[in-house]
């Protein structure tokens, strides 16, 4: 079984919750859409969590636009329109494979 969700944004508890009621085995692939930050009051603890099962099962974590932001954020001042309408899609980076 495959199974596919995103948008954790910090949300500790409720990803574990998840996982814990989707068992994956190890014919299952677990895939994650990005945005595991902001929001929630566990960003640090879902991605060290993410980082976990990378060892335990078939995981594919992809990165979301909350994640592009903060790689950006460490370059120096984003743009006021960086991820605030689509006339700043035109920036965002294409999402791609994280492991």
């Amino acid at each position: 079984m495959t199974y596919v969700f995103g948008d954790i944004h910090g949300c500790l508890h409720s990803f574990n919750t998840l996982i814990e009621l989707l068992s994956p085995g190890a014919d299952d692939v677990v895939v994650t859409l990005g945005d595991y930050v902001d929001r929630g009051p566990a960003s640090k603890g879902v991605i060290d969590r993410l980082l976990q099962l990378q060892e335990e099962i078939n995981l594919v974590t992809l990165r979301g636009n909350h994640e592009i932001m903060m790689e950006e954020a460490r370059k120096g001042p984003l743009p006021h329109h960086f991820g605030s309408s689509m006339e700043g899609s035109k920036r965002w980076l294409p999402t791609e494979v994280v492991h």
